[in-house]
């Protein structure tokens, strides 16, 4: 059996408290102290030591990963990345955690409370692209892929919200030179759109569309 020797509470975190058993420290939540119903004297066995600290485990990686999607929206992949940065063994006793299950785990519970959906993720992350920052469907394509979003899924979204080609082209010429024209032997601006992923065609056709303002 281990012990409670003494609790001290956390002066930068009063949400913890810092708990000796056995003469090691290990600092749990308040919330975790309550749930298993703790005090100075209180008797444990090694099981149930790593009940405890497997439970404030979940719930510190949960907090952390809510408080992460708080400050913006994130895919799956993402939070899985963040939570695996974060899951290590810590406080004095090693505790026999199976990563991935406590990861699916929290991952599931975010699922369910809906702070996760990858689906609308994409969505708006392609509709504030279009607006703000329009690209080819390939560079958007390649930007879900990159944020952990099924390739399935981003053609899905590009389907049913990318305009033309063109159209996208139209707009990337028009944030950058305006209402300047642009004619064939405009090198740097032709540069410029082929940088940007697009198609000679897609060019030629802006340029032949100045032409013919001009011819009129």
């Amino acid at each position: 059996m281990l012990k409670i020797q003494k609790t001290q509470s956390v002066k930068r975190n009063p949400s913890k408290i810092k708990v000796f058993f056995e003469q090691n420290p290990y600092i749990i939540t308040l919330n975790t102290f309550a749930h298993f119903a703790l005090y100075d004297g209180k008797e444990v066995t090694q099981e149930e030591l790593e009940e405890i600290l497997s439970h404030d485990l979940h719930n510190d990686l949960y907090e952390r990963a809510v408080n992460y999607i708080s400050y913006s929206p994130r895919t799956e992949f993402q939070v899985r990345k963040y939570i695996e940065k974060h899951l290590k063994k810590y406080g004095a006793f090693e505790l026999e955690i199976d990563n991935e299950k406590l990861t699916n785990e929290i991952i599931g519970k975010l699922k369910e409370y809906k702070y996760i959906n990858d689906e609308e993720y994409a969505e708006l992350f392609v509709k504030s692209r279009l607006k703000n920052k329009p690209k080819t469907r390939y560079f958007l394509f390649s930007e879900l892929l990159l944020k952990g979003i099924d390739k399935e899924l981003a053609n899905e979204v590009l389907d049913s919200l990318m305009p033309d080609s063109f159209e996208i082209l139209k707009r990337v010429y028009e944030k950058k030179y305006k209402d300047e024209p642009i004619t064939f032997e405009d090198k740097k601006k032709i540069s410029y759109l082929q940088r940007k992923g697009f198609l000679w065609d897609d060019i030629s056709k802006l340029v032949n569309s100045f032409e013919q303002k001009n011819d009129n």
